[in-house]
């Protein structure tokens, strides 16, 4: 038996995403992501795909008010990414912790007039308790764990987690027991 997993940055987040039991997950997909989705499916995640960002968000809202567990929701990056703010101003004023997983712009091509690219995390900063970006591939369990914890305790509210394109589709060798949710 391996005590490494050779798997892609989307598949870590979604086998953290299930180590915290997360519910029903609600987002609309984009390039930057598509190996978490992918992952998703295999793994047996509860994900429903929307026609928009902001209906996803509060469907996550309503779920983390109806369940009292952290919401999910995604989201691709720029106008999808924005579209997130409303729900999360919500959120954040509600006190309801919710998990926001979005996508970012490949770190190489960042700021070279991308299409959609936009300041998004700087929109999104106000309306959250807390960004946390993944700039390094084999931390992805340790800023899961983080954006579930800060989503959940204290006064609860919405964590946004934004991963760039080449984290979510770089591979790297994770230690077996590294997805675990604290208890």
């Amino acid at each position: 038996m391996s005590d490494t997993l050779e798997i892609t940055g989307g598949e870590a987040i979604a086998r953290m995403f299930a180590a915290h039991e997360v519910g029903p997950m609600f987002g609309m997909g984009g390039f930057q992501l598509l190996p978490f989705y992918d992952a998703a499916r295999r793994l047996g995640l509860d994900h429903h795909l929307i026609n928009d960002e902001r209906c996803g968000i509060f469907a996550a809202d309503a779920y983390a008010k109806t369940t009292g567990r952290p919401g999910a929701v995604d989201a691709t990056l720029g106008p999808g990414a924005t579209n997130l703010a409303t729900g999360l101003a919500e959120a954040y004023n509600a006190g309801t912790p919710i998990v926001a997983l979005v996508g970012d712009a490949h770190r190489a091509h960042a700021w070279k007039n991308m299409t959609q690219e936009a300041r998004q995390l700087e929109l999104l900063r106000p309306v959250c308790k807390e960004v946390i970006r993944v700039e390094r591939i084999e931390r992805i369990p340790e800023l899961v764990r983080r954006a579930f914890t800060v989503a959940t305790h204290g006064r609860p509210g919405p964590v946004v987690l934004d991963v760039p394109e080449d984290i979510a589709h770089e591979v790297h060798a994770f230690a077996a027991d590294a997805f675990y949710a604290e208890p």
